[in-house]
C-alpha cells in the first residue's frame, strides 16, 4: 500500500522569515567592502616637531696629561648641552662635571679616544668640571663651565 502525501501550502509567518533573511542577506556587505567603501576625508595635516632650539654649538674639550683645553669654557645661556671629549694624551682620563642635580661622568677615555657627555646646565653659575681619575684633578686637569655670565 503507497500512501500518497499531500503538500500543504507554505504558511505565510514562515513565507515572510524566510523572505526576510534573503532580502537582509542581498543588502549586507562584508568586511573586505566595508573597508573598501569608506569614504575618505582630507587627513588634518601634520604638522613636524619644531626643530630643536640650537644651542650654542656644541661644547668640546680635549685633555691630555695634566690638563684640560680649554679649562674654563663660556657658554652664554643655560640649556643642554653635548660636550665632545678627545684624550690626546697617553694614558686614560675622564670628564666629571658638577650641575645643578649631581655628578655627571664619562667613562675612561683610553688614549686617541673620545667620548660625549650630556649635560643639563639650567640655571646660570659656575660649574666645575675635572678628570676624576687617580689625582688627575689635583695634578691639573679641572677647570669650570660658565653659564650667562656666572
Amino acid at each position: 500500500m503507497t500512501r500518497a502525501f499531500a503538500l500543504r501550502p507554505p504558511r505565510p509567518p514562515v513565507v515572510a522569515a524566510a523572505a526576510l533573511a534573503l532580502v537582509a542577506a542581498g543588502c549586507g556587505e562584508t568586511r573586505e567592502q566595508a573597508s573598501s567603501t569608506i569614504t575618505s576625508a582630507t587627513p588634518a595635516p601634520t604638522t613636524a616637531p619644531a626643530a630643536p632650539t640650537p644651542q650654542p654649538a656644541d661644547l668640546s674639550v680635549t685633555e691630555r696629561e695634566y690638563s684640560l683645553s680649554p679649562s674654563r669654557l663660556r657658554v652664554p645661556k643655560p640649556g643642554t648641552f653635548k660636550v665632545a671629549i678627545r684624550n690626546t694624551g697617553a694614558i686614560p682620563h675622564a670628564l666629571e662635571v658638577e650641575g645643578p642635580r649631581g655628578e655627571v661622568r664619562t667613562g675612561a677615555i683610553g688614549p686617541g679616544q673620545t667620548a660625549q657627555l650630556q649635560l643639563e646646565l639650567r640655571k646660570p653659575g659656575r660649574y666645575v668640571w675635572y678628570c676624576p681619575i687617580g689625582d688627575h684633578r689635583k695634578r691639573g686637569m679641572r677647570g669650570a663651565v660658565l653659564v650667562g655670565g656666572g
